[in-house]
């Protein structure tokens, strides 16, 4: 039986390579959201409104268990977006990942797809990326907005135009010459929230969205410390204000709505360049990617931002669709964001490069049902270190606190059981595995010491 499901899956990989050949190669469009959670996708959540992602989810396979591998500094977004440019690892980033120039040291997108064919165009966010990998796309648009700056709002609400760059591209007669391979990644949803007026309507009054399960006030009242990095800076509001923690609930659900609000604009646009594609006749040979480059917590567990292992955190919505992708499909397999690069390899026949450490989705593109990962090692900076199995999660702090939930029953981890005697063994046996998966993962700045006699409360 495994013999046969490997034949169909290199079947499959055989059809993808074969329609490259025939057609030049499939044309590839990435849609990236910034600061989006994995919950809010219409289909998966009814209290929100996107029906241009939940169209690509209808002509797709969505992936309902995609994770970062974390971050190693406050804007989680600088790694986790190089990651997902070049498939690489947390504890192995480029070395020029704040560089400014557009000769990246490791292969990315740009250098592994403009070289076989590709007409590479990023429009996107200029703050908090992998600058080198977008400088070397062969057309670059992008707006820098400082928080300082006297035009800030109006600079930050231009990005709601940012689609008519790709629509404007996608219809130029002379990019038809090449496969083209579009990065879209506008700084939408991140904060200040800026919701269309139409968009933040439909959340008002009696349609507020209702708050996270496990919301709470702050991370203490919940576990009883706080992190370090909880109010690295306010969560910004237009009209509302700056929020840091402790939180007022009353007001969250508001906030929330302009956050839900905020996403619904970006549907929009998503909308705007799926039609381009179909008036174009692009969509029959395009293979669609959108994701995001890291949750947010919205009061959960008491947090806001996204500066921790936590699931809201670091857990992220992905659909892939296109020539051969089956449509409607759900995955649950344990897959990370990264992964997305050599599958766009695989999919295309282009070389995957060597440095590339991550794993291919093509099998699961053929059978949604099939597996990827037994498990995942996370880890957000000094503070944190996470292992997940297909049912446990064990988080590590740097205080020595040791918490444990079990996802299948508790997927929002409302539930510490690491205070549960009947959980001993399994706690031991998990720390093992951290120990183990850091060391394969080259991380040399595990906080073992803290470990040694583990406590599973910050008293």
């Amino acid at each position: 039986m495994k013999r046969i499901s490997l034949l169909i899956a290199f079947g499959l990989a055989a059809c993808f390579v074969c329609a490259a050949a025939e057609t030049n190669r499939p044309n590839i469009l990435i849609i990236l959201s910034d600061d989006q959670r994995a919950d809010c996708l219409g289909v998966l959540n009814p209290h929100i409104h996107t029906p241009n992602l939940d169209r690509l989810a209808a002509n797709g396979v969505l992936f309902a268990n995609c994770y970062i591998a974390g971050g190693n500094q406050p804007a989680v977004c600088t790694p986790s977006r190089t990651m997902f440019m070049t498939g690489c690892t947390l504890f192995h980033l480029p070395k020029d990942i704040k560089a400014t120039g557009n000769k990246p040291s490791m292969p990315c997108m740009p250098t592994i797809f403009g070289p076989a064919g590709y007409d590479t165009y990023y429009c996107g966010k200029h703050g908090n990326t992998y600058h080198p990998a977008d400088l070397a796309f062969a057309k670059y648009t992008c707006i820098n907005a400082s928080p300082s700056g006297a035009d800030y709002q109006k600079v930050v609400k231009k990005q709601d135009t940012f689609a008519k760059n790709i629509t404007d591209y996608l219809s130029d007669p002379a990019r038809k010459q090449k496969p083209f391979f579009i990065y879209y990644a506008p700084s939408i949803p991140h904060d200040p929230l800026f919701p269309e007026p139409a968009d933040l309507a439909m959340y008002g009054d009696t349609h507020l969205p209702p708050l996270p399960k496990t919301a709470a006030p702050d991370h203490k009242s919940v576990n009883g410390f706080n992190f370090r990095d909880t109010n690295i800076r306010t969560y910004d509001v237009p009209q509302m204000g700056g929020f840091k923690t402790p939180l007022d609930l009353k007001v969250w659900p508001n906030v929330l709505a302009r956050y839900y609000a905020y996403i619904t604009t970006f549907d929009h646009q998503v909308g705007e360049i799926l039609d381009a594609l179909k008036r174009t006749g692009a969509d029959r040979n395009t293979i669609i990617v959108f994701a995001s480059d890291n949750g947010i917590s919205q009061s959960d567990l008491g947090l806001i931002h996204k500066q921790s292992s936590y699931e809201q955190d670091i857990r992220v919505p992905l659909i892939i669709g296109g020539p051969g992708v089956p449509s409607g499909k759900r995955s649950d397999a344990l897959v990370l964001l990264s992964d997305v690069l050599p599958t766009l390899c695989e999919m295309t026949g282009v070389k995957t490069p060597p440095t590339v450490e991550t794993k291919s989705l093509l099998p699961i593109l053929h059978d949604p049902s099939k597996a990827h990962r037994e498990k995942l090692y996370l880890a957000y900076r000094q503070e944190m270190r996470a292992f997940r199995d297909q049912q446990y999660k064990i988080l590590l702090f740097d205080n020595g606190v040791v918490e444990l939930y079990d996802l299948l029953s508790d997927p929002v981890e409302a539930h510490n059981l690491a205070k549960d005697p009947e959980q001993a063994a399994r706690i031991k046996a998990m720390l093992a595995k951290v120990r183990h998966e850091a060391s394969i993962a080259d991380d040399k700045g595990v906080f073992w010491d803290a470990f040694d006699t583990a406590r599973t409360d910050p008293d």
